[in-house]
């Protein structure tokens, strides 16, 4: 594009401008060079006037000591004027030897031998005139005689210095000017240069202020995207007053713009309830410069409009440099709707929380409603089994009794789902014999397979183990479970469990092979899910919940194992599953375990107390009880066996849970509280409640053990050993047992047994002496070790724990938990 006339009448007159500036300071360099060089020279010329009279200076000094030096030998009152004149003439002679100023004087070989010369007279004299008076009267003729020696050499000095100063005053001149010269050039091209700066500064001022107006575009986009954010937008100063506000927030608040601007903030929109804390905390950074809020990202506060509600609001805060200085910047927008939603989802959840709740409470009162009824079907079949029937008669109630447990272990099942998804089933650690486990599961199905035309075989690969560690009830469960299974689908075929141990870790794997019907490839995704049955040949025949896979995955998972199947309709299945049994010598004393009673009931002379609201209950466990010799004493509810357990003395207490009046926990505690004839007496819940929180609950209120409902004979006799000190539930293993009766005999291992107890029985005693009186707790220690061996020995378990919990205990441990210790351990031993 062309330049314009006018574009290039200004660059002339730009240009003429430029040469005009140029030869002014041409001019102006001339003139102010030419005076400095005749100031130079000036300078100079002072200079080596001021350096040649030093020079000058030394001959009249010389020759005022030599003037002195006569006077002295005419007057000896003149010798101090000696001494002061040659210190004067000494003092100069230093300065041209010393001073860089006469550098090229003594450089010049006369003069350098000059100087030797004269500093060598001076530097002899030096001593003469340190001498005392009379001394130096006596050399007054050797010293104008060195004088006059070099009064021709100091001539010599002033006459090269005048030389050498005026050739150096001449080359200085010239030096001068052509530095002068030289500068007034470089002056000259930094004018020019800086002329040049000057244009790139007007052009950078040009382009500035198209930045400027650029700005100016890019600030009103700015302010019309603010206005149209969706999102309300306040800037406010350090103190709290509105500098801008968009239209979002006019429709937030319900303040108009004039209305908002240079209004106070915390006036316009900050509640009430929070408008001091907002005041304090701006007060807090005017004074220290703390930002608490400014620059924490999204925060969730409260906000008031101008109708004076207060609303939910979502805001980020940051400040920013301003001519009014510091300035926040906030955006916020109104949540109330998301804040609503959230809230409902809240509520959904606690819906949900409470509908689980519901279910587990559901499940709690089922458990106690059914198993109260089939308490009393079975007991009642129980019993009527031990009476004389004929053959019709046995087999109807083999089918009853058939039925009834049928139905008991779909409510289990049931229950077990509940508590597994809680997490609520705790894992045994204990020691058993894998072995004689597969067989007695083996065993107890074979009449199943048997009646099925099945046959059902264990096979063990690999290593054999017997004795390992872990759950045996759940791993009996989950291979009663299989087990069934594969019998109820496979018809004149065979099931076989297959046992093979891992040679290199604790895996033990377990194989169910079938001949049966088989999964489909379809249904093998969802065998495991709850409350599937497949839709097989034999379905009419084979009747379930749907529950007992989903039960075995569960108990699976949770003993750290791993569960699968292998199918193909029509040709059978591999149900296979893996646990980590970690292998136990076996000479190993295992834990100890719960074993019945064979042959007919046993006989106890004791009394018993059954509280119990349900008559058909109380016939039954009366009953039971009788048969093995028992004196029973009957109460309808809590109430009332509070009040027998008042005044008569027991020897075991069966308390029911769920009763009028005052129910079985509150019953216990009462008994337990009162210090009354069965303050200690052993105490046995029966209750259909089986959730492990309510057994804790039972515990704590002083419940030594659980009987879940119904309640079986064999269940029973068991409790009544333990209770009663006939069983063999917390005495020697039987291997423990075996051992000591083939070393001391049957009646002396018994003995031994029973001196163990005692000893335990006195220990424990002795030690909640040591503890109350604050005896060492060194001694305290070192008993519960001694008796912690004897425990160990013979197969006191729980006492033994609770002996070592002691031993192991810090000496800061607080007494009462240290009591705690043994009254669990006495509570213990009175099971013995």
């Amino acid at each position: 594009m062309q330049n314009s006339p006018k574009t290039r009448r200004s660059f002339l007159q730009g240009a003429a401008i430029y040469l005009a500036v140029v030869l002014l300071s041409a001019t102006a360099f001339w003139v102010i060079s030419t005076d400095a060089r005749e100031k130079i020279d000036a300078l100079a010329v002072a200079n080596a006037d001021s350096t040649q009279w030093s020079l000058a200076q030394s001959e009249v000094e010389f020759l005022s000591l030599m003037s002195a030096v006569q006077a002295a030998a005419v007057d000896g009152s003149q010798i101090s004027n000696v001494r002061k004149r040659f210190d004067v003439f000494y003092s100069r002679v230093q300065t041209i030897k010393s001073s860089s100023a006469f550098v090229g004087v003594r450089d010049i070989p006369e003069v350098a031998e000059a100087m030797t010369k004269i500093d060598a007279f001076l530097e002899s004299s030096i001593p003469t005139i340190d001498a005392d008076d009379v001394a130096l009267r006596q050399s007054v003729p050797q010293l104008l005689s060195g004088l006059e020696e070099r009064r021709a050499d100091l001539r010599d000095l002033s006459l090269a210095g005048v030389r050498v100063f005026a050739q150096r005053s001449e080359a200085q001149r010239k030096t001068v000017a052509s530095a002068l010269t030289d500068l007034g050039w470089i002056a000259f091209g930094l004018l020019a240069l800086l002329l040049g700066v000057v244009g790139v500064l007007l052009a950078n001022i040009r382009a500035s202020q198209r930045q400027t107006s650029e700005i100016a575009l890019t600030q009103s986009r700015l302010q019309a995207i603010i206005s149209t954010s969706i999102d309300g937008i306040l800037v406010v100063d350090k103190n709290g007053d509105v500098l801008d506000y968009n239209g979002a927030a006019e429709g937030i608040f319900g303040y108009t713009r004039d209305e908002a601007l240079g209004e106070d903030m915390s006036t316009l929109i900050i509640p009430d309830h929070l408008r001091d804390m907002h005041n304090a905390g701006m007060s807090r950074y005017r004074e220290t410069g703390v930002k608490h809020v400014v620059g924490s990202g999204l925060l969730a506060l409260e906000a008031k409009r101008k109708d004076g509600s207060v609303f939910p609001v979502e805001l980020s805060i940051n400040s920013a440099e301003a001519e009014e200085g510091e300035i926040f910047v906030s955006f916020l927008r109104d949540i109330s709707q998301r804040v609503a939603n959230e809230q409902e989802l809240v509520e959904a959840r606690d819906k949900a929380l409470a509908g689980e709740k519901a279910k587990a409470d559901l499940l709690a009162v089922m458990s106690h409603e059914m198993r109260t009824p089939l308490n009393g079907v079975l007991g009642t079949l129980q019993l009527l089994s031990t009476t004389t029937l004929d053959q019709k008669q046995e087999k109807y109630v083999g089918v009853m009794e058939m039925s009834g447990k049928l139905l008991l272990e779909h409510v289990n099942n049931v229950l077990d789902i509940s508590r597994a998804d809680a997490g609520m089933i705790a894992v045994a650690h204990e020691k058993f014999n894998l072995q004689s486990l597969t067989e007695e599961v083996v065993d107890g199905l074979i009449g199943q397979a048997t009646a099925r035309g099945n046959s059902l075989n264990i096979v063990r690969l690999g290593s054999q183990v017997q004795r390992v560690m872990g759950d045996e009830g759940r791993v009996r469960q989950i291979l009663f479970n299989l087990l069934g299974n594969a019998i109820k689908f496979t018809e004149n075929g065979t099931v076989t469990l297959e046992v093979e141990a891992s040679e290199v870790s604790e895996l033990v794997e377990f194989r169910v092979i079938d001949s049966g019907i088989g999964i489909s490839e379809d249904d093998i995704a969802r065998i495991f899910e709850d409350f599937v049955t497949l839709d097989a040949s034999y379905q009419r025949e084979v009747e379930g919940t749907g529950l007992g896979l989903g039960i075995v995955k569960r108990l699976v998972t949770m003993l750290g194992g791993e569960i699968g199947v292998e199918s193909d309709q029509g040709s059978g299945s591999v149900f296979w599953f893996n646990l980590p049994l970690p292998r136990v010598s076996a000479r190993t004393h295992s834990t100890p375990i719960e074993v019945g009673f064979e042959g007919g009931p046993h006989q106890y002379a004791a009394n018993v107390l059954v509280v119990e609201d349900n008559e058909i209950n109380r016939m039954i466990v009366g009953e039971m009880l009788e048969r093995h010799g028992c004196e029973v004493t009957e109460a309808e509810d809590g109430h009332e066996g509070v009040l027998f357990a008042g005044n008569v003395a027991f020897d075991l207490i069966l308390m029911d849970i769920s009763m009028p009046r005052i129910d079985g926990v509150t019953a216990a505690q009462k008994i337990r509280a009162d210090r009354g004839p069965n303050h200690e007496t052993p105490i046995i819940a029966l209750t259909a409640h089986a959730m492990p929180d309510d057994v804790q609950k039972f515990q704590d209120a002083g419940m030594l053990d659980v009987v879940t409902k119904p309640i079986s004979a064999g269940r029973l006799s068991e409790v009544l050993g333990m209770a009663l000190n006939k069983a063999p539930k917390h005495i020697p293993t039987s291997t423990q047992m075996d051992e000591l009766r083939t070393t001391f005999g049957v009646e002396e291992a018994e003995e031994l047994a029973q001196k163990a107890t005692e000893q335990l029985h006195e220990g424990f005693a002795e030690l909640e002496r040591l503890i109350n009186s604050q005896t060492s707790h060194k001694e305290t220690t070192a008993l519960a070790h001694k008796l912690a061996g004897t425990a160990a020995m013979f197969g006191r378990e729980v006492a033994l724990q609770e002996l070592r919990n002691i031993e192991h205990a810090s000496s800061d441990l607080p007494k009462e938990e240290m009591l705690g210790f043994v009254e669990s351990g006495k509570s213990a031993l009175k099971l013995q």
